[in-house]
């Protein structure tokens, strides 16, 4: 029997290292800004300044020091693979998606169009075609929905992407997955992104 798919991890020792071309993440700002892409793969080394980031598993909260936001639960198998810099991931070992929430405040959060910021996440993928577009309400805000087919190194990927903002932050929710796989872990993002509040912490 082969070997199951290992995806990232920052757990020294961690089981889960899936090969860069079998690992379609999407490219946020972060893995744009920080990682090449023979990095990929390790995600070990990141950025030298990232936001610490807390994830509470039972509460399905995640901080990054006083911006909070609230998922759905996955269930499993998904894993949790990534807890830094204001973003949460997870990997699915049974359907080889992944699943992405983060949150980037910055001065001109309110002013870009949540098209150009869509935009942003689509920088490094190819061959572009947009399954759908639409704009809808999310945690009673406006929010741009869109699924692309595209390719990232070759490689076939659907990038199913929610972008949205409150309070000079973005919020990107992003599900990735290889096109014969999309469906597998769809009903777990739609139960991820339907459970999306953002909020501020107490501290």
């Amino acid at each position: 029997m082969a070997a199951p798919p290992r995806g990232p991890s920052r757990s020294p020792g961690a089981a889960h290292i899936l090969p860069v071309r079998e690992f379609p993440w999407p490219r946020s700002r972060w893995l744009h800004a920080c990682l090449a892409p023979s990095l990929l793969a390790a995600l070990g080394a990141g950025c030298v300044h990232r936001v610490p980031t807390s994830w509470d598993a039972a509460a399905h909260i995640a901080c990054a020091g006083s911006t909070c936001f609230h998922a759905g639960d996955l269930g499993t198998p998904w894993l949790l693979v990534r807890k830094e810099d204001g973003a949460v991931g997870f990997f699915s070992p049974a359907g080889g998606g992944v699943v992405e929430a983060k949150a980037t405040c910055r001065d001109d959060a309110e002013a870009a169009p949540l098209s150009s910021l869509t935009n942003q996440l689509l920088i490094g993928y190819t061959d572009r075609r947009v399954r759908a577009v639409e704009r809808l309400l999310l945690d009673g805000h406006e929010t741009l929905h869109s699924v692309i087919e595209t390719k990232l190194d070759g490689l076939n990927v659907i990038l199913d992407l929610y972008v949205t903002r409150r309070n000079g932050c973005i919020y990107d929710l992003s599900y990735a997955a290889a096109p014969g796989r999309y469906g597998d872990g769809l009903p777990a993002f739609r139960r991820f992104v339907a459970g999306f509040a953002a909020a501020r912490s107490a501290s």
